[in-house]
């Protein structure tokens, strides 16, 4: 009904977006009869996805003829896709463009008032200097020791090649302090190991101009006191250079040096699950000279030598022999000039990995990486040099073994892999422990882009640099323990939280809780329940004693005795979603948060299904849906706090309860911003924000909003008696950082920077 002959606003959207709807559906069907354009290649959801796309990209462009064009020729691919001409797709688009514009209009029209920023404040931060330190100066690629107390790694001074420097350092007392004994401006060294006590090489990329790449080797023959470097001649390579400038990139993967002149380079074994993978190559003078390591129809993937003659491989069979063998291992007699196929080792899945303790045991890893749709590990060995094999482990929880190192017949380590493409790779994975001779594993916290056996015990592990190479790890027990080690700005800090009383500091090194107000620390696991698979989130410690974890099948696991026990309870959430969140206020009350999306290129909202516990997760209950798509939650006693987005595109909501999530009050934060909460009892919220910290004393009624040029926060956490912690990154030339924590005695005005006596080896113990 019309009174006083005038619309409201909100009618006339509502109008225009029916009516354009129904236009669009009538121009989609003219253009995509038979008669009008012809017949779409496609099905109708994924042509009606295809266009909603187009017209978000669209609606974020500019107008004009040049930009027309441009658009025409963006839309061509697609137009062929569909059979319709450009100028057809155009207009498609240009109607469902209007479509989205009115459905944002009519949220924006709906969106919860602003929150309350009462006071704009500075924040105060006050520097202090990081405690003395001996340990690794920079970003660790490789370590390698001749015994457990003489050792050296490569380390590099900053992630820019072209400004930065490469290190070699020294260590004489088991990785407590290390020295410089050689250092080079525009170089990146990504390995180093030795022959023997005397012959030592490094390899790496020297980039003396933007432009400019080439590989290095350098080598020792005094038992790395002095270094000298040579541009070592290769091969062509299969993908057109040797130089990607990657983590532990193409030349070399890594490498295995017989004597001083004999040596073998293998790719990375994250890049080696196709027959087009870089090839093994082989020096005979030192790392002078390199030629391919070949045999018909075969494609290595992995070397390890008994002696300057004996040794094995593994590889990729291809052609005819591959119907019958599609990979397995491969002995020669005469420094890898020859190679036959130890026949019983044959495998259809792709072998990675290789460790030949004598000419007896021998041990092959191998599986389908993550892309593979069916990812899997396995490990098999023989006992006979190759006659017969058995397959000893298999497990379908994680990526393939792509590392092998083994002390003995009995004790070894392992590193999962197999991620290659794109940013998500090469990627180290997880370090796994056996004392059962390979039957059986474990699997530990910390991951391995390389690992380095010294003598009959210690082991040393350097992660992956797309993690951190600030921190590397020791251990004195075969690997079921171990230590981290670095210098104290290089600790690799992630975020700071608080349960109950206590805080824990997530960082490079590991975990660690401090129950004193953050004047000593201990490290700290968080318990997972059992058969937690690689779609587990992390453990969520919600409460002194209280556990919770989340998996991608909507099953929420709740310990209530600090992982001793575990109920799970599996949520019913709508098709194809999980779970995005999990809190509780105490040890009973919890609030679980389904999946949801703010607007993405439907220009509506799927709102997060909310479900609650008050029996400490044994049983949950289906609570009102709120109009809010969930990420974060937090939560005391009397208060919950949830972050998501609304209906409208980048417009960031935040929702307060106060009756355990039945009912929520919405306001907008600032447009794109990007928060975190935290809450302490009894009516304090925060919201890291990257550039700002906003703080409330009431619940989230008003607040304060504290910034500082350059703050860069990575999370905040009010703590009782109006204090409060953060971490923060701290950034240096070129793109270098570090992750400082620091302590608010007022709630949040004021900072002083905090060094946490964090049990590193390489720290200083006068803080």
């Amino acid at each position: 009904m019309i009174v006083g002959g005038s619309f409201s606003r909100r009618w006339v959207v509502a109008i225009a977006l029916v009516c354009l709807v129904g236009v669009t559906a009538a121009v989609l069907a003219i253009v995509l009869s038979p008669g009008g354009g012809g017949k779409s290649a496609v099905s109708p959801e994924m042509e009606r996805s295809l266009v909603m796309k187009l017209a978000a990209m669209k609606s974020r462009a500019a107008s004009g003829p040049q930009q027309r064009n441009a658009m025409l020729l963006r839309l061509q691919p697609f137009a062929r896709a569909l059979h319709v001409k450009p100028a057809q797709l155009e207009q498609m688009v240009a109607l469902e463009a209007l479509v989205l514009k009115a459905r944002e209009e009519k949220a924006q029209a709906s969106e919860p008032a602003m929150l309350n920023i009462t006071h704009t404040l500075p924040l105060s931060m006050s520097s202090t200097p990081a405690p003395a330190s001996r340990g690794p100066l920079g970003q660790v690629e490789d370590v390698s020791f001749l015994n457990p107390k003489h050792g050296f790694l490569v380390s590099f001074s900053s992630t820019e090649l072209n400004t930065g420097t490469a290190l070699i350092e020294a260590s004489r007392d088991g990785g407590a302090n290390w020295a410089t004994v050689w250092s080079r401006a525009h170089t990146r060294l990504s390995w180093i190991g030795f022959a023997d006590a005397r012959h030592g090489f490094a390899t790496g990329i020297a980039s003396p101009s933007a432009s400019t790449e080439r590989p290095l080797l350098l080598s020792s023959s005094d038992g790395g006191r002095s270094w000298r470097a040579v541009t070592p001649s290769l091969p062509a390579s299969p993908h057109g250079s040797w130089t990607m400038t990657t983590a532990r990139g193409s030349w070399p993967g890594e490498l295995q040096f017989l004597s001083g002149r004999v040596g073998f380079a293998e790719p990375n074994p994250d890049n080696v699950w196709d027959l087009s993978g870089p090839p093994i190559l082989r020096t005979g003078d030192g790392g002078r000279h390199w030629t391919v390591v070949s045999t018909p129809g075969v494609t290595f993937t992995a070397v390890d030598f008994l002696d300057s003659e004996r040794g094995f491989a593994t590889g990729l069979l291809r052609g005819r022999r591959a119907r019958s063998c599609g990979s397995g291992v491969f002995s020669t007699a005469d420094s890898g000039r020859h190679w036959r196929l130890l026949s019983g080792s044959c495998r259809s899945y792709p072998l990675a990995s290789i460790d030949a303790l004598n000419a007896g045991s021998i041990f092959a890893g191998g599986g389908r990486p993550y892309d593979s749709g069916a990812e899997f590990e396995e490990l098999i060995g023989t006992s006979d040099g190759g006659k017969s094999w058995r397959s000893l482990s298999r497990g379908s929880a994680g990526n393939p073994i792509v590392t092998l190192r083994f002390f003995d017949t009995r004790h070894g380590l392992a590193a999962s892999g197999g991620c290659h493409g794109g940013a998500n790779g090469p990627c180290g994975g997880q370090v796994l422990v056996t004392s059962d001779g390979g039957r059986s594993w474990k699997t530990t916290a910390v991951t391995a882009g390389q690992i380095d056996l010294a003598g009959t015990n210690d082991a040393w592990v350097a992660p992956p640099c797309q993690d951190t190479c600030d921190v590397i790890f020791r251990s004195h027990d075969r690997g079921r323990s171990w230590q981290p080690v670095a210098r104290p700005e290089n600790d690799g800090l992630g975020s700071v939280q608080a349960v109950g009383t206590a805080l824990l500091l997530t960082s490079s090194a590991g975990t660690f809780r401090s129950t004193d107000d953050g004047k000593t620390w201990r490290p700290f696991t968080a318990p997972t329940p059992p058969g937690a698979g690689v779609d587990t989130e992390q453990p969520v410690v919600a409460v002194p004693g209280l556990v919770a974890s989340l998996s991608g099948t909507a099953r929420v696991s709740v310990s209530r005795d600090g992982g001793q026990s575990w109920h799970a309870t599996v949520l019913p959430v709508s098709k194809g979603n999980g779970l995005a969140a999990v809190v509780f206020a105490d040890s009973l009350h919890g609030l679980a948060a389904e999946e949801g999306s703010n607007c993405l290129f439907t220009g509506e909202l799927d709102a997060s299904r909310l479900f609650a516990t008050s029996d400490g997760g044994k049983s949950w209950q289906t609570l009102p849906t709120p109009n809010l798509e969930i990420e974060q939650l937090a939560a005391v006693p009397g208060l919950f706090v949830a972050i998501g987005g609304g209906a409208v595109c980048g417009q960031p909501l935040i929702g307060i309860s106060r009756d355990g999530g039945r009912s929520w009050t919405l306001r907008s934060l600032p447009k794109n911003a990007s928060c975190s909460p935290r809450v302490a009892a009894p009516e304090t919220v925060w919201l890291s924000c990257g550039d700002y910290l906003l703080t409330s004393s009431d619940g989230g009624s008003s607040w304060n909003r504290l910034v500082k040029r350059h703050l860069s926060l990575t999370s905040a956490v009010p703590t009782p008696g109006n204090a409060g912690w953060l971490v923060r990154q701290v950034w240096g030339a070129g793109d270098s950082s570090i992750a400082t924590l620091w302590r608010s005695g007022d709630g949040g005005r004021t900072w002083v920077e905090h060094w946490p006596a964090l049990p590193i080896v390489g720290t200083s113990d006068k803080r």
